[in-house]
């Protein structure tokens, strides 16, 4: 039986009520796009519709263009992998076997929350001349890449088409299909993301924690670029790449590069420097966004781009000349604080029981007004932290610690929440708790033989205890019975 082709998933999704077997998806309608057909999202794997329930609630439906006989695993392992982990930076999904009817045949879909905004390429594009809100979208990248990497993920095809960016500013990824977590591990990938982001080398086998590296390295390192020079964007940029693209790793002498190795912005030279090498050296040694920034820095600080104002078309009474939306002037921004994570993830990895671990993260106030930390919460006790209740003031620093004390074995996630006055963030912390060290008594010989003693006389012997644990024995006793 072939797969349905695009037009099939469109003309179905028209009537929601009998395409969908979920019962949310049933009450909705189905966002129009050009000549009155569903307005439609697609990529080489998959298409997404936009479905828009009367509760105001919308709902992403992501159909696949090919069959793939591993996605229920895949998607299962990732939902798995995340049950005790919240990231911000991801939306809620589903995977649903019997999803959307085709001609009398149930097909999978996955149902996922909608996220508003515009695509990171977008965004980029609209603030190629605002270098502080490009370094600010470096920043939260940074943090996403961040959080991923604590949790042993890899999302695997960062592209400027995978991310949103909300209307305040935070980003969002999307597109799930081909993410990594250990549990996948030894599983081919089922793409190879797009080759304008990708190592040079990479193949089907090239599946693992560490495959963002590459890609993690070139977003970051073109943010920081345009930031400096806004002309890269006019003279690298075809709407499928930011400043790099895939001929560009093959060919260490091109105009790119040339441009780049020029930017005034230092880190940006640092990091060209890194990627031309990675490009040339194997796949596996690509180093992580972190390592390289620990030698180069990190790029200047950023500004939060300010709310977009958008108006609201005002309905037309008349079904004579369109009522036009009034124009909205200017809003004034008031001063109010923003808070931002260092981090969203750490893990802490391996800790023993009665032992503790410790880390820091930091809050940064982006904001104009004093930034407070209300309260700090932690679903599991076992995790616990501790910092300066004073106020942040605009453009500081708040370093919180987060001590790990585990008491029950294995693996223990917990999520903090952190209550500000500018909004709620969370964090998830992980960390594998090893049994307490215990001693462990061999005596390798179990039986002495004294012979014949006189009367009057002595034996001995030496009697040899050897200790095969992990920790001191103490308070040792030896007792001798006829």
């Amino acid at each position: 039986m072939p797969w349905p082709s695009g037009s099939d998933y469109q003309t179905a999704v028209q009537n929601p009520s009998t395409a969908f077997r979920d019962a949310d998806l049933q009450q909705c309608t189905v966002r129009p796009g050009a000549m009155g057909l569903p307005w439609v999202a697609s990529g080489n794997f998959a298409s997404v519709f936009c479905l828009e329930h009367p509760s105001g609630e919308k709902y992403a439906a992501r159909v696949f263009n090919r069959q793939v006989t591993t996605q229920k695993q895949r998607y299962q392992a990732v939902s798995d992998h995340l049950r005790s982990i919240a990231f911000q930076f991801m939306v809620g999904f589903e995977y649903q076997e019997q999803g959307i009817q085709l001609a009398g045949t149930w097909y999978p879909i996955i149902k996922m929350d909608w996220a508003d905004g515009v695509q990171f390429g977008r965004s980029v594009e609209d603030n190629v001349a605002e270098p502080d809100v490009l370094r600010f979208m470096a920043a939260q990248f940074r943090a996403v890449n961040s959080g991923l990497q604590g949790a042993t993920m890899s999302h695997c095809d960062f592209q400027h088409g995978n991310i949103m960016v909300s209307p305040r500013g935070d980003l969002v990824l999307v597109d799930y299909d081909d993410f990594f977590v250990p549990t996948l591990a030894g599983e081919g990938a089922i793409g190879l993301g797009m080759p304008n982001y990708q190592h040079p080398q990479r193949g089907g086998s090239d599946f693992n924690e560490n495959i963002d590296n590459f890609s993690s390295l070139v977003i970051y390192m073109s943010l920081g670029a345009l930031a400096a020079d806004q002309s890269l964007f006019q003279k690298h940029n075809n709407g499928d790449n930011l400043v790099l693209k895939e001929a560009d790793y093959k060919d260490m002498n091109s105009p790119a590069w040339l441009d780049l190795a020029h930017n005034s912005e230092q880190v940006v030279k640092d990091m060209t420097d890194i990627i031309r090498q990675a490009c040339q050296d194997p796949i596996d040694t690509v180093p992580s966004l972190e390592e390289v920034l620990r030698q180069t820095g990190a790029l200047p600080a950023g500004k939060r781009p300010a709310p977009a104002v958008t108006a609201t078309p005002v309905q037309s009474t008349s079904t004579s000349t369109p009522v036009q939306p009034r124009p909205i002037a200017p809003v004034a921004i008031p001063q109010a604080p923003i808070a931002v994570l260092s981090h969203n993830s750490h893990n802490f990895g391996q800790v023993r029981q009665g032992a503790s671990g410790r880390w820091d993260f930091e809050i940064e106030n982006q904001g104009k007004a004093d930034l407070i930390v209300q309260a700090i919460d932690s679903t599991d006790q076992q995790f616990s932290t501790s910092y300066n209740s004073q106020p942040v003031v605009p453009g500081s620093k708040l370093s919180v610690t987060v001590e790990f004390q585990p008491q029950s074995i294995g693996m223990i996630g917990a999520k903090l929440t952190i209550q500000t006055n500018d909004k709620q963030l969370a964090l998830n912390v992980t960390g594998d708790c090893l049994p307490k060290p215990v001693p462990q008594i061999v005596i390798p010989k179990q039986r002495y033989e004294f012979g014949t003693v006189l009367v009057g006389k002595q034996a001995q012997f030496e009697l040899e205890i050897a200790n095969k644990g992990q920790a001191d024995v103490q308070n040792l006793s030896i007792s001798c019975k006829a």
